[in-house]
This record gives structure tokens, sequence and C-alpha cells, in this order.
């Protein structure tokens, strides 16, 4: 096949850091023919730098383009839903950042449509594209069913604390006040739909989850499948934490998340058996892609205890998905995470939402 002919819906820190370089790092695959922003300042610094591509200031313009195949949706998450039902009922494949969108009703909509036009529709769950993620997967096959506990923990600083170092993401006070104000308009249209209702502190919580849980929830439901059930939840009064019991057939997986205002970040999955500890440890993320993801493996044979701890590449995750969607859309090979794979979190949310309590 030909080269897939891009376009970027959104030129935000992630597609200043990661996709604008790893699409050149897959120039023999791809080709940025488009790219849309909000943000006039960055979309001529962006322009300048591919001159050969489409400037648009509306996904309803880039979508119309021929020069498009496929479109990558990096903007913000409230215009995610519309953007992927516009882009796919203009026939574009869709590579759509996590959230996918906010409710049911919406994720039927988008693989309804896909299935409907026939084009590819892929979620950016980053995670399960690492080299580590695969090789615990494999790991964890033989000691599947002596699983005793399972503990995941995200725990992390705003985003900005490292990208203001080290990133030089370019941004301008140029938004136009009605994008914000259709961003608002759009979460307040989606959320009740999920929470039942409007209410600032189940919004703020289902945000947080969407936001950075789905991350660990895709890589726990790809590495042990989804739980039976939620045993507890509790969010911190200022909701930004969470902590949740699930429930799995003989073990249960105990999950804590947060963000908060110290520059460190520290992002597992460890699996615990009688002699056998199998622990993800994912140091790569869009704005240090440099770091990398590192599985270690505990192992106690015949009173021996010992340690291994593999670093399988310096390739990040970000490239490898990009690589997937490549192949989904030349070769008709299937979506590694479609959209139906998306409704899995959104119940998990929604057994979170029912057992929570806020302290």
């Amino acid at each position: 096949m030909n080269k897939i002919r891009v376009g970027i819906v959104g030129l935000g820190a992630i597609t200043q850091l990661v996709y604008l370089s790893d699409l050149d790092m897959l120039r023999d695959r791809y080709e940025i023919t488009a790219l849309c922003g909000v943000s006039p300042g960055v979309l001529n610094i962006i322009g300048e730098k591919h001159p050969k591509a489409v400037m648009c200031s509306s996904t309803d313009r880039l979508a119309a383009l021929d020069c498009v195949d496929a479109v990558i949706i990096a903007n913000s998450d409230e215009f995610h839903y519309v953007d992927a039902m516009c882009l796919i009922q203009h026939g574009k494949h869709i590579f759509i950042e996590k959230p996918m969108c906010f409710n049911m009703r919406e994720a039927k909509d988008i693989k309804s449509a896909a299935e409907k036009h026939g084009v590819k529709a892929m979620v950016g769950y980053v995670r399960r594209f690492s080299d580590v993620y695969h090789i615990a997967k494999k790991e964890l096959e033989s000691i599947r069913d002596n699983i005793n506990y399972v503990r995941i923990r995200d725990i992390l600083g705003y985003n900005f604390l490292f990208m203001n170092e080290n990133s030089g993401v370019f941004r301008f006070d140029d938004i136009p006040d009605s994008v914000a104000d259709m961003r608002n308009k759009l979460l307040r249209e989606s959320l009740p739909e999920a929470l039942g209702e409007y209410h600032a502190d189940k919004a703020g919580l289902y945000m947080f989850m969407t936001g950075l849980c789905c991350h660990d929830f895709s890589a726990m439901r790809g590495l042990l499948g989804m739980p039976e059930s939620v045993e507890s939840a509790v969010s911190s009064k200022t909701g930004n934490y969470l902590s949740v019991i699930f429930n799995y057939k003989g073990f249960s997986a105990a999950y804590e998340a947060g963000i908060d205002s110290q520059k460190r970040r520290e992002s597992t999955v460890e699996v615990f058996t009688e002699n056998k500890t199998v622990k993800i440890e994912y140091g790569c993320f869009y704005y240090l892609k440099q770091m990398p993801d590192a599985v270690q493996i505990d192992e106690c044979v015949d009173g021996v205890f010992s340690q291994r701890r593999v670093v399988p590449t310096y390739r990040n995750p970000y490239a490898r998905e990009l690589e997937a969607f490549y192949e989904a859309i030349s070769s008709g090979a299937a979506v590694a995470s479609p959209p139906e794979d998306y409704m899995e979190d959104l119940k998990l949310f929604a057994m979170i939402l029912e057992k929570v309590k806020k302290l």
C-alpha cells in the first residue's frame, strides 16, 4: 500500500511532542497532509514546519479534504465524540486519543458509524503497546490461575511540572472564547448520560477516570480480563486521589491513583503469586519519551530467590501504536484497541461510581 495520508486534529502538547515526530520517523508509512488547530499562533508555527500540509481551523474543513485518508484526533477530550463522528461520516479512518467519548451511547455511535462507513476506529491505549506489557502478559499465561493479589498504582505530578522544563511546547493565548463555550456545552451534554445527573463532584471524578485511570484500567483488563465487581471505592476530599478494590475470581486487585504538585511519577502493575512476582514499570510518557519501560520478575525456585529486570527497548510505545494503526488500514488487520474495548472502561467507570465514597 502507498503511504497513508494523515491529518491531525489538535496541535497541543501530545501532538507536538509525540505525533509529529513519530509520524516523521514513520515517513515510509505516513505522510502528513493536513493539520487542524484552534490556536492561530500554534497553527502558523506548526504549519511553517509542514508547508505541504493543508492548514485548517475546523474539523469540518479537514474532514472534507480528499488528500486525507486517516486522522489522529488529539484535541480536547470534549470534542472527541463529535469530531470522530464527523470524520467517520466523511470516510476517514480515525485514531482517537483516550477518552474516546464520555458515555455508552456515544461509544456505540462511533462503533456503528465506523462499521457502516467501512473505516477503522482505534483508541489510543498506549500502555498496551509497550513491549513490557507483552512480556508481562506472556509471563502471566502460566501463572494466571495462581494469582494471589494484584496492585496497580499511578501516582504522578501534574504534566506541566515536567513539560515546562523539557518540552518547549508552543502555546498562545489566542484560542477564541467560542471554543471554550463549545467545550463546556459538549461536556454538559455528555456527562449526564454517564452520571445520571450533572454534579460537580461526580463530574470531576469522572473526568479524572477518563483522563488518567483509563490508561491503567486498559492495561489491567488486557492482562487480567474484566473484574467481576468493585468491592469498594474511595475518593479523596479534593477529588484527585482514588482507591479501588476490584474483585476477580480467586483474587483482588488494589488500584490507587492520584495527581498532585510533586514532581515524580510512579506507574506500575504488580502481580503476586506464591513463588513469582511480575511487575511492570511504565517510565515512558509523552513528555518523557526517552524514558524506557521495564518489567521486573522476582522468583523463588528451590529456595533460591532471583530478580530479573528487563528493559527490552528504548523505542517508544506511541510509535508502536501508529505502526499498528497503519497495519489495520493497509492490510485489514484487526484493530488492537477498537471502540468496543473502550466500552469496557465505561462499564468500569459506572461500577466505581456506584460504590465510591468521598472522604
